[in-house]
């Protein structure tokens, strides 16, 4: 039986989409290389599968396609297309691919910006605008109770490819100024997972401090159906409880966990930034890994390495970006191949 379910990110890709940066307020004084990452971002994944750039403007398009030939990105596998937005974390404000029949769907969410900024409804159709875009069919996820649209972001959901995903409980609470659905409850979450998802079995971890939105993509990432990358706090401070608490349900629960050094805290005019190694994305051939200037950057690059012997893994400097709130695996989102094989 062929059932609905969330490809592993490992699985082939069709095409990764992005979103050119153009909201200088999201890198207050710290704007002017944020387009430069992106270029590297966009050359790497050109080498090995067509990139979707997402530009808020055609001056925009004219820049981003400048900067992409400057940095030697392959512009055959560089597709431009011109769609206002907000804010370019497309892993958040995009749809979600899940696989049924051998076929892709998009699952598009409701988007309200983490519940913290007041624009964002430009970011709010760029769902419909990826599924429209890839030719693809799409549906609207909605809450059981009224049907207005489920509020979720990519970012908080990690999927093996089999049925089991990874979330967050921090994420899912209805407590707290950021939440996203008023008054849902982890059940009711739980069935939108499987309804949605074709999640069979939901892990709730702990979130780690520094990151507001306490996405689980900062915290744990599947390398491998039963083996996980743990973003872990070794030092006996701070997040050290979370992390073996997070351990000891993983390692419970039969999964491999490899465990990911947390670089040093990092903050900008005193705020602190969600800087995660666990933040990397996979492709076709390649892994992209954010750095910081960090102690444990060679180390990060090293145990991923590990976890993926096939694959190219690429350390990309992410100190100025990570001012933005958010890192590579953030801005990206994977578009999978149809006719693929269930786990």
């Amino acid at each position: 039986m062929n059932k609905r379910r969330m490809p592993a990110e490992w699985e082939p890709h069709k095409a990764t989409w992005i979103a050119w940066p153009h909201n200088k307020k999201d890198w207050p004084e710290k704007f002017g290389p944020i387009p430069w990452v992106f270029a590297e971002i966009a050359y790497h994944i050109s080498r090995f599968e067509q990139v979707n750039i997402i530009c808020n403007t055609p001056a925009d398009m004219k820049t981003a396609r400048e900067a992409c030939k400057a940095y030697g990105a392959n512009l055959k596998n560089c597709r431009f297309l011109v769609k206002e937005t907000d804010r370019v974390w497309l892993r958040d404000s995009g749809p979600t691919a899940i696989i049924e029949n051998g076929k892709v769907i998009w699952v598009c969410w409701d988007f309200n910006a983490w519940a913290k900024y007041k624009n964002f409804q430009r970011d709010r159709q760029i769902g419909r605008f990826i599924a429209e875009k890839s030719g693809l069919s799409f549906e609207v996820a909605r809450r059981p109770d009224n049907q207005k649209p489920l509020v979720l972001e990519g970012g908080s959901i990690e999927s093996n490819g089999a049925g089991t995903i990874l979330v967050t409980k921090q994420c899912f609470s209805s407590l707290g100024d950021q939440v996203r659905n008023p008054l849902f409850k982890s059940y009711d979450y739980a069935n939108a997972f499987r309804n949605y998802l074709g999640a069979e079995d939901i892990i709730w971890l702990e979130a780690l401090s520094g990151d507001e939105t306490s996405h689980v993509d900062n915290v744990a990432r599947f390398v491998a159906k039963d083996r996980i990358a743990l973003a872990y706090k070794f030092d006996p401070i701070g997040d050290h409880d979370r992390s073996c608490h997070n351990r000891q349900d993983l390692t419970d629960k039969g999964f491999d966990v490899l465990f990911l050094p947390c670089p040093q805290e990092r903050k900008f005019w005193n705020t602190p930034v969600p800087a995660s190694y666990a933040n990397f994305y996979i492709g076709n051939g390649f892994v992209l890994v954010p750095t910081f200037n960090d102690p444990a950057d060679g180390v990060a690059i090293q145990i991923l390495k590990t976890a993926f012997p096939d694959r190219e893994v690429i350390g990309i400097h992410c100190l100025d970006l990570v001012w933005g709130f958010g890192t590579i695996h953030c801005a990206t989102q994977q578009e999978p191949q149809s006719h693929q094989v269930d786990c």
